[in-house]
């Protein structure tokens, strides 16, 4: 019996030097410009012009970087663990809050109509 799920191939690794080491924008561009010729069938007309992988690999490279999934280093975009995203950060104490702050208002009763 035959998948019904759609193939699709292995996703590729972007290449770079020595493990540790960040990827060249460089590398970035020229994979966004693989993936624009293999999917930019479903890309917008603005994304596929030529000159376009440079702010693409830019707005990649951003998101991932605010999900701390990715660091910038002198040698480029350094991939980070998943896990990465949950370390855990700098302990914030919260003062308690008074007894005026957390009152609740008085609710009114639903009219009947």
């Amino acid at each position: 019996m035959r998948d019904p799920r759609p193939h699709h191939p292995p996703a590729r690794r972007v290449p770079h030097g020595r493990p540790g080491r960040g990827s060249p924008p460089a590398d970035l561009e020229r994979r966004v410009v693989e993936l624009a010729a293999e999917h930019g069938g479903f890309w917008s007309k603005s994304a596929r012009e030529p000159g376009a992988e440079s702010e693409l690999a830019e707005q990649a490279v951003a998101r991932l970087a605010a999900l701390g999934l990715v660091s910038r280093t002198a040698d480029g975009v350094v991939p980070r663990p998943a896990l990465a995203r949950y370390a855990v950060g700098e302990t914030v104490v919260l003062e308690p809050r008074t007894a005026a702050a957390t009152q609740v208002p008085a609710q009114r009763k639903a009219s009947a109509s």
